[in-house]
């Protein structure tokens, strides 16, 4: 497995962080301690650079240019920003992230030494996290796929030092996919579940390779789209299904536990404390309910199908 530590794109999160412009959960607690372990607050002059950086992508799609610093490094890098932005604004936020090299080095100093650590970690978990890779081949029912799934990159980056701060997600470039993990602040503690966030987003990357089951999942998510909408609204209804259907395996579900030994929490409902409907929980309360099903599937070593995806919404119509 390559596990990759590119200071680019860590340099272009850590910006995109403490600029308010990157929408994650965590920007808060991030942007606080990087700017406490950097210099603290922002200058006048870094004030203007930032509105600057804010104002390139006011009418650019900031997701693709995150994929360009996860895809690209060095002069391809910069020739794609070029074709992107042209090459008066790729210029210009190179010039911004360059002036920020500074501020940045000093947390990197510590934040490479850490992610170091995790890399070290992860490249001793290599073979236990390529035989659970197989597992979730099988069951998105990928041929061929097993030399180019044990090759997919897997970028390393800042987080802040919030227990929880561990996120991790996928970037698609035609052929090609990344993965990022989000993670310099975990603790030796809680490195294990790092695992289970690899498999999570591999199995997302391992749908979209079977064309049948993206169009199961369209269909079966069109006909329940009033109850599906209902459990979150930052998502579509096919986005929840899929997000269901893996957290029945992984990281909440039986997959997990044979990964790493974790437990699979016992959640009777889709609410939180406060009596809300809650993603997290509704993703708890799929794993606990299906985690009969789902072992069966892996040690009969079957494929995903519309019966176990009819299971998934059975079980939240009967919440």
């Amino acid at each position: 497995m390559r596990f990759i530590i590119n200071k680019n794109l860590n340099k272009f999160i850590f910006l995109a962080e403490i600029s308010g412009l990157r929408n994650s959960p965590w920007n808060k607690e991030r942007a606080n301690q990087w700017l406490k372990t950097s210099r603290s607050q922002l200058s006048r002059e870094e004030m203007s650079l930032v509105r600057e950086f804010l104002k390139i992508f006011s009418d650019t799609n900031f997701n693709l240019i995150q994929a360009y610093f996860v895809a690209f490094n060095g002069n391809k890098l910069q020739n794609n920003l070029k074709k992107e932005l042209g090459v008066i604004k790729a210029d210009k936020l190179i010039k911004i992230l360059n002036s920020f090299t500074g501020r940045f080095d000093l947390l990197w100093k510590k934040e490479e030494a850490r992610l170091i650590k995790i890399k070290k970690y992860l490249n001793s978990q290599s073979k236990n996290i390529r035989l659970n890779l197989e597992i979730i081949d099988k069951l998105a029912e990928v041929k061929k796929v097993s030399v180019n799934s044990q090759q997919i990159p897997i970028h390393l980056v800042l987080s802040s030092k919030q227990q929880k701060d561990q996120v991790g997600w996928f970037s698609v470039f035609g052929k090609n996919a990344d993965l990022v993990l989000e993670c310099s602040g975990v603790s030796e503690k809680f490195q294990p579940f790092l695992n289970l966030i690899i498999l999570h987003e591999h199995f997302h990357l391992a749908l979209r390779k079977n064309s049948q089951m993206k169009k199961m999942i369209d269909d079966i998510s069109v006909k329940n789209s009033k109850i599906l909408e209902l459990l979150s609204q930052y998502l579509s209804p096919a986005q929840i299904l899929e997000e269901l259907l893996i957290s029945s395996f992984i990281p909440e579900g039986y997959l997990a536990t044979l990964a790493t030994g974790q437990k699979i929490k016992s959640v009777n409902s889709i609410k939180n404390n406060s009596n809300r409907v809650n993603f997290v929980s509704t993703r708890q309360f799929c794993a606990y309910k299906l985690r009969a099903l789902s072992k069966d599937y892996i040690e009969s070593e079957k494929s995903l199908d519309q019966e176990y995806l009819n299971s998934v919404i059975v079980t939240i119509k009967n919440r």
